[in-house]
């Protein structure tokens, strides 16, 4: 039984307080800087920013998350660790070409998705230079939320390897 007149814990106060320091000063961190203007532009340099930050060879960010982040209003400035919660893992080429296919479908729109590392030259995608290749895997860093197969997304849901950075 807790007896009701017990005052707080010093010990504990001091170790979470020091914690929420180190948390802070961690998610305060800088990732990258945006001098983009247009939302395009933002899109594939925030997916830039976090492919590289995280040793990923493709980067994904959806409109949804940049429009949060920024308000619906993209202002220059630097991105921190608290800015962006990341996940990286691994997809089959099918799965990656499945989402880009589905973003050029809805550009402008809910489920847009923004990427580094990967771009459609003419009829082929290509990942880092080299055609996209169906069963080959690649390191795919994304947000929580798109891991968590937001936005219609699912195959990130079934992304093997998935670590929180």
């Amino acid at each position: 039984m807790i007896a009701e007149s017990a005052g707080p814990d010093s010990a504990v106060s001091k170790l979470i307080a020091d914690n929420r320091a180190r948390f802070d000063q961690a998610m305060s961190e800088g990732v990258g800087y945006l001098d983009a203007q247009s939302g395009d532009e933002v899109g594939g340099v925030v997916a830039g920013i976090i492919r590289h930050r995280a040793g990923g060879e493709i980067g994904v960010v959806n409109r949804g998350t940049l429009e949060a982040a920024f308000q619906e209003v993209v202002r220059p400035g630097p991105i921190t660790r608290g800015d962006v919660h990341l996940v990286i893992m691994t997809l089959r080429g099918d799965q990656v070409r499945s989402l880009y296919q589905r973003s050029e479908r809805v550009q402008g729109q809910v489920g847009e998705l923004f990427f580094a590392g990967v771009e459609r030259r003419g009829a082929i995608l290509v990942v880092n230079g080299r055609p996209l290749l169906n069963g080959e895997e690649y390191r795919v860093v994304a947000s929580d939320f798109l891991a968590g197969g937001g936005d219609g997304h699912g195959e990130f849901r079934t992304g093997r390897h998935a670590k929180n950075l």
